[in-house]
This record gives structure tokens, C-alpha cells and sequence, in this order.
């Protein structure tokens, strides 16, 4: 029955991902146009990727009651106040099957290093963002699928669908041996009279965040936790 309820398209799962790349720019274009309307980001026009207005999910009242944990409301930025939603199929078993993925912005970064490395080329970058993802279906690896198909940003660390180059960097630079991706928030709704709802938030395990924390990534780390106060929660 909880297995079930997991799969469910009512339930809420809200991740934390490490992306390559600075995505500032993309998410201020997501806002869309200034009557609000939404805006068509896919590469050919084909509306599988639209930016649109929208706050972060708030999930704070689910699950506290801190007024010190509420999402900040200081950040005014365009970036701050948009999502981008993905609709690309996912191929599971030699059968497409519909799949839908929400971005939201928290940070991003570039890091200034002018040791000379081999990580050259045109698929290597030393920027990174943070993204909170919201995955409508449950298809397998869909936000690590949705991130490089549809934002060209391949988590850090995946070594199915990233690039070893960009994994190679950090784990060399910061230390960073692991998928940056962690299930934050997850929200099963009853599915009868006998059971309750189940909601609740998992703080970052200490090797990610451990990592986030780091000299290097202070500014990537302190604008999150500025746009999101309940990741500083300790695990």
C-alpha cells in the first residue's frame, strides 16, 4: 500500500539537485513575457519546455511551524519568481511513456580558477546551479533525463547521464564523490479512511552538504539557503 502511494501521481516529491551550469539567465527568461503569459523554451519550438510565473512550492507549513524556515520573500529577482516545466517522454522498456518535470531556481555560481587542469572542452564548465525539482510522474531517472535533454545541465556526479569530464572536475576540486541529487520533501496523501497523510522533509545528508558548505561553494550555498532556509537543517 505505501509502495502505491509513492507512485502516485497525487503524491509530492520535491528534489535537490547540483546542476553543471550557470541557469540564471534561462530562469529570468522563464518568467515569461510581462502580461504574465508563458514562454516557449524547448530548442525547436515544439512546447516541451515552457517557462512561466511562479513561486517556490511551499512546503514549510506542511511540516513547521518555524517562522525562521518560511522561503525568504527578500529575493526579487525575475529568476526567483519562475519555473520551467518539462514535457518529454521518457523510454522505459522500449515504450515512451509521458513524463513532466518542474525546475525552480535557488543558486548558481562561477568559480574563478586559473590552475590549469585537463578538464578542457566544450562540454566542461566550472559553473554550477541549484535547482529544487518537482517531478509530475515517476518514470526512472526522469530528472536526471529532463535536466541534460531539456536544460542541457547534467547533474553533477551521475555517471549514467552526465559528463565524466564535469564529474572528474569536482570530485577533484571540492571532493564531490556522489550523485548530487536528494529527495527533500515528500508528501503521500491517504489513500483511505485508514491511513494518514505522510509529510515530511529529509535534510541534506552530511556529504552534500558538507560539500555545499565549502570555501569554494560559500556563495552557491548562502543564496539557497536564502531562497530556501530549511536546507540549513541539520541532518
Amino acid at each position: 500500500a505505501l509502495h502505491g502511494r509513492l507512485r502516485s501521481d497525487e503524491s509530492t516529491k520535491l528534489y535537490v539537485a547540483l546542476v553543471r551550469g550557470d541557469l540564471r539567465q534561462k530562469f529570468k527568461s522563464a518568467a515569461g513575457t510581462e502580461d504574465g503569459g508563458n514562454i516557449d523554451l524547448s530548442v525547436s519550438g515544439e512546447g516541451n519546455v515552457i517557462g512561466s510565473c511562479a513561486n517556490i512550492p511551499n512546503v514549510v507549513d506542511d511540516v513547521t511551524d518555524s517562522k525562521d524556515s518560511v522561503a525568504s520573500h527578500h529575493l526579487d529577482a525575475s529568476e526567483y519568481k519562475s519555473k520551467i516545466t518539462v514535457n518529454l517522454p521518457i523510454k522505459i522498456d522500449g515504450i515512451e511513456k509521458e513524463a513532466q518535470t518542474e525546475f525552480y531556481f535557488l543558486s548558481s555560481m562561477n568559480i574563478d580558477d586559473e590552475d590549469e587542469d585537463d578538464t578542457g572542452g566544450p562540454y566542461v564548465t566550472k559553473s554550477l546551479s541549484l535547482l529544487l525539482c518537482q517531478p509530475k510522474t515517476g518514470r526512472t531517472h526522469q530528472i536526471r533525463r529532463h535536466a541534460i535533454r531539456a536544460l542541457q545541465s547534467p547533474i553533477i556526479g551521475d555517471s549514467e547521464h552526465g559528463d565524466s569530464r564535469v564529474n572528474r572536475f569536482w570530485r577533484e576540486k571540492i571532493g564531490f564523490n556522489r550523485l548530487g541529487l536528494h529527495c527533500f520533501y515528500l508528501h503521500l496523501p491517504s489513500s483511505s479512511d485508514l491511513d494518514d497523510d505522510i509529510k515530511c522533509i529529509a535534510p541534506l545528508t552530511d556529504d552534500f552538504k558538507g560539500s555545499l558548505e565549502c570555501d569554494e561553494l560559500a556563495a552557491l550555498w548562502e543564496e539557497a539557503v536564502m531562497r530556501l532556509p530549511l536546507l540549513a537543517l541539520e541532518a
